[in-house]
């Protein structure tokens, strides 16, 4: 469970250290956002017709996109910690009662603002339009102190989250790509293909490759096969920085020597 107090100054030097996943979380997560109702379009699946909301009325230093702000509010409350990998759909039954059960997050985690009562239609142009979800998510739970994943962190998951049961890049994967977690919380993904590689068609290169034992010493640049994109450096949301020398940095030659 990510937030903004998590957020780590992005000039910050931070020890890299390789953590394992070990089962599943489950909490509690209230999301919502506030706004004024800007058109509204004839819909035959919509009663009332669709809405369009213009300018949210509320700013939380969330940041789903990647920004330094974001338009939706998040409070978070733990349900429960599993250690089993195969349990994802234990929850599934668990539905929110209303605004009023005591088990629904009401403040959000990144601002403190209360949780409005959402709204409901016919609505006119103008019209203040509160949207509030209340649901249970599931996510990793991982070997650190927190069970969540911490700025510094190495973790290995599988990589076929993006295309059919394989590798999406490359031919010659072990089946998991290493993983590194940024200070805007961003997890970069090292063994994914860059944005700007010169070697599309190409599926055994690294566009990062890494040096060293992630468990031990790990700086990600580019010997070996690679390609011309970059320095080994990630852009990733508004972060730009390196892992060298173990840490996560800004610039290279800050990390610890072996």
């Amino acid at each position: 469970m990510w937030n903004a107090a998590a957020r780590k100054p992005y000039g910050g030097v931070y020890p890299c250290k390789l953590i394992t996943v070990t089962g599943v979380r489950a909490y509690y997560r209230t999301f919502w956002h506030v706004g004024a109702v800007k058109a509204i379009t004839p819909c035959n699946e919509c009663a009332g017709g669709h809405i369009e909301v213009g300018d949210y009325t509320e700013r939380c230093p969330n940041n789903f996109g990647g920004g330094t702000v974001g338009d939706t509010h998040e409070g978070t409350r733990l349900l429960e910690d599993v250690h089993d990998l195969e349990v994802w759909g234990r929850w599934d039954d668990v539905q929110p009662t209303g605004p009023d059960d005591p088990r629904w997050p009401s403040v959000c985690d990144h601002c403190g603002a209360l949780a409005p009562a959402g709204t409901a239609g016919p609505y006119k142009v103008g019209d203040r339009h509160a949207d509030v979800t209340r649901v249970v998510n599931v996510t990793r739970l991982y070997s650190n102190p927190s069970g969540a994943y911490e700025v510094g962190d190495l973790v290995y998951l599988p990589c076929n989250r993006a295309k059919g049961d394989g590798c999406p890049y490359w031919d010659n994967c072990t089946g998991r790509h290493l993983h590194a977690v940024l200070p805007n919380g961003h997890l970069w993904d090292i063994d994914s293909r860059a944005n700007n590689c010169t070697l599309r068609n190409d599926r055994t290169h690294r566009c990062w490759t890494q040096e060293g034992d992630p468990a031990v010493h790990l700086t990600v640049g580019k010997r070996g096969p690679t390609c011309a994109a970059g320095a080994g450096s990630i852009q990733h949301g508004d972060y730009h920085g390196f892992v060298d020398g173990h840490v996560i940095s800004p610039n290279r030659g800050q990390g610890r020597r072996p």
